[in-house]
């Protein structure tokens, strides 16, 4: 349960583009995908202001589901981050979602997924800098990445229910599942 969560899928959207008016602004969905270094598909979802002029470069907030999510709890931050002139993007991890991959690692391979959304964001040329926002996996994955290598300027994290040692994340779920068991038993 921890390493193959239950997949979050839904209906195929990739290649989807959608229109959208939130408050009072035209917005543009694209749903995409992009390969990870693994050349696995990731689904993503970017969402931005329609009819913007050509080489306007924006911020961009990068948000990253929990374990057993998808690209679909980020979503609804649209409705704050529009408004104000910042674009979401929200993808799929691999191993989640409608993305390939068969299982999670709670924040260490989702970095490389991480890196593929945000050369994909640099080589597009539209984003000034971007805002990491995770929750649990997906804010682990913020803290474990390496923001001096990133293409793009990291300019803030917001990290929601997020763990860093994934040692004690492992031993309090062993310890659950089979009390009694001694913490040095399980790593």
């Amino acid at each position: 349960m921890v390493i193959r969560p239950p997949r979050n899928a839904y209906p195929n959207d990739a290649g989807m583009t959608e229109t959208h008016n939130i408050g009072g602004i035209q917005v543009v969905e694209d749903n995409f995908v992009i390969k990870n270094a693994k050349q696995e598909r990731l689904h993503c979802c970017h969402m931005t202001q329609a009819n913007l002029d050509e080489g306007t470069q924006r911020p961009c907030v990068i948000y990253m589901h929990g374990n057993a999510g998808n690209k679909h709890e980020g979503k609804s931050l649209a409705y704050r981050l529009l408004p104000i002139g910042v674009d979401l993007l929200a993808f799929d991890f691999s191993g989640c979602g409608n993305s390939e991959g068969d299982w999670v690692t709670l924040g260490h391979k989702e970095v490389d997924d991480l890196k593929a959304v945000l050369n994909h964001l640099q080589q597009k040329g539209k984003t000034s800098k971007v805002a990491l926002w995770g929750r649990s996996m997906g804010g682990s994955t913020s803290l474990r990445f390496d923001h001096t290598s990133s293409p793009i300027p990291v300019s803030c994290m917001i990290v929601d229910s997020s763990f860093c040692i994934f040692k004690e994340v492992a031993e309090g779920l062993v310890s659950k599942m089979m009390p009694g068991m001694p913490p040095e038993a399980i790593m």
